[in-house]
């Protein structure tokens, strides 16, 4: 199993995105998840979660048999379902390598999709996990699918976008700006 560990600092309502990557060598069969690590250095903190619909990240991957890596971004949506070969069940994606001509799959498990809350502060915490069967993710781009809502005002951010690089808004309820500035992220083995 793999985990993207995602890093973002928070202070006097703001949230600050940072991005770093590390990756570890997969096997053929892996389980990979997504985990974010928060410093939150105020009490207006807002609480970050996955909108479970519309839920896609981008992932730049690697085929276990042969070592080839895809030039393209790849997109996997949550409700995106494709049929294995075979009639073993279904994925997310299912791929068939360029260069080897493996059919390799990557599915996201949407009953692993946890938030990220003010009492996680400063600990990594997976918010989601994927199934990887012949696929090594060798990138990850945090983007949109995402919400935030503020823990004492409870103000909701729908739909953020994590493709550029920063987001912000502005919090009427406790008249302070919020936003994200930095994201740190890794692949580990779960």
């Amino acid at each position: 199993m793999i985990r993207i560990f995602i890093f973002m600092r928070f202070f006097c309502g703001e949230y600050v995105r940072t991005a770093s990557f590390t990756s570890m060598y997969v096997l053929a069969h892996l389980d990979l998840s997504i985990s974010i690590v928060l410093h939150l250095e105020s009490s207006v903190v807002c609480i970050l979660v996955v909108i479970y619909i519309n839920f896609g990240v981008f992932f730049q991957l690697k085929c276990g048999n042969c070592g080839e890596v895809s030039e393209k971004w790849q997109y996997l949506r949550l409700m995106d379902s494709h049929p294995l070969k075979g009639g073993r069940g279904s994925a997310t994606m299912v791929q068939k390598c360029k260069l080897c001509s493996r059919e390799n799959s990557i599915d996201i498990l949407s009953h692993t999709m946890k938030p990220y809350n003010a009492e996680d502060n400063e600990t990594f915490k997976t918010i989601v996990e994927f199934e990887c069967r012949g696929l090594e993710p060798v990138d990850f781009q945090p983007q949109a699918g995402f919400a935030a809502n503020g823990a004492e005002s409870g103000t909701s951010f729908s739909d953020i976008n994590l493709l550029e690089k920063d987001w912000n808004e502005y919090d009427e309820k406790i008249k302070e700006s919020v936003g994200i500035y930095e994201v740190t992220h890794r692949f580990v083995k779960c």
